[in-house]
């Protein structure tokens, strides 16, 4: 197996992988490989197995593991240029985290993301965690940063990273990325001072709009939004703004990318891009319960909206979100 990861390799749009079910509750492996074909056909490079979107918090241990090694070696046998960024579950002890990072390398993965998961008490309780990891692994790690619970107090519920404290685990060797998932502009700016030069920065929250607004003080790549459904809306996108044809980026933000999360906002993120996806034949909108998905009427909705985005896409002479 190659292995594709180089500093330059992720940059623009990174697509973090959604998990079909079957009825039955099952994960569907057999969608799940049609729509990774189709990710890699419509120019997605880089795979995210990301915690939430990849639905690892509804999977025991078992299921996490094999799940990210199936998808980890279906891309690496067939796609050369591929990159796979696999991920822990949002709970795990020091120990756990060390052995599927060790996993996860042997089965070809390029970069493993690490979300704290334990709550928050001290500074050096947070960066022991990374260090140790750091220690004992050979592959490439990725800082999945969030608010942390906070141990201490209620008041507030949960905390930010301390700046100081992300520059200092971005210092280990083998930390290399840092997916923000902070949502503050002003946070990710500060963060963008250390990483720019030497790091990989991959921005979520905001999509393309919010991205465009990051590029100039150093963002490389965001996790995209829209383009979970079809990621050459967000090639097309990121090309456009390397070209500087403002022209194309705003009318993909006017016209597709807002009225988009308006209509996510409605129903929520992960069930609503599910039924999306459904829509184009890509996979049942069965969940795993407690998540569900939506009903009939809320999916018509959603059929109709995903219909009118096919027609704005043809008024650009674009082919996006198409039924397979």
């Amino acid at each position: 197996m190659k292995n594709a990861l180089n500093f330059k390799s992720i940059n623009g749009p990174v697509l973090s992988v959604i998990t079909p079910f079957l009825k039955n509750e099952k994960i569907d492996y057999k969608n799940l490989y049609k729509y990774l074909r189709f990710y890699y056909n419509r120019g997605c490079k880089v795979f995210y197995v990301m915690a939430y979107n990849s639905r690892l918090t509804l999977m025991n241990q078992k299921e996490i593991e094999q799940f990210n090694i199936k998808i980890i070696k279906f891309l690496k046998s067939k796609y050369f240029d591929a990159i796979v960024i696999a991920a822990e579950g949002v709970e795990n002890s020091t120990k756990e985290t060390i052995k599927l990072c060790k996993k996860y390398k042997k089965a070809g993965a390029d970069m493993v993301s690490l979300i704290f998961g334990e709550k928050y008490y001290s500074d050096n309780q947070v960066y022991e965690h990374f260090k140790r990891v750091n220690q004992d692994v050979n592959i490439k790690l990725l800082l999945h940063l969030q608010k942390i619970n906070n141990g201490m107090s209620n008041k507030p519920p949960v905390v930010n990273y301390k700046i100081k404290l992300v520059s200092k685990i971005m210092k280990l060797k083998n930390l290399v990325a840092i997916k923000d998932d902070e949502k503050n502009l002003e946070y990710t700016k500060k963060t963008l001072k250390f990483t720019k030069k030497k790091l990989i920065l991959i921005k979520a929250g905001g999509g393309m709009e919010v991205f465009s607004k990051l590029h100039k003080y150093g963002c490389q790549s965001w996790l995209t939004g829209v383009g979970c459904l079809d990621p050459k809306i967000s090639i097309d996108f990121y090309d456009a703004l390397l070209s500087n044809d403002k022209q194309f980026c705003n009318f993909i933000i006017k016209k597709i990318e807002r009225p988009f999360f308006k209509m996510i906002s409605k129903y929520g993120w992960h069930i609503a891009i599910k039924s999306c996806l459904c829509d184009m034949n890509l996979m049942q909108k069965y969940e795993r319960s407690p998540l569900k998905e939506l009903d009939h009427k809320k999916h018509a909705k959603i059929i109709l909206f995903m219909n009118n985005l096919r027609k704005i896409s043809k008024s650009l002479g674009k082919d996006y979100f198409q039924r397979i």
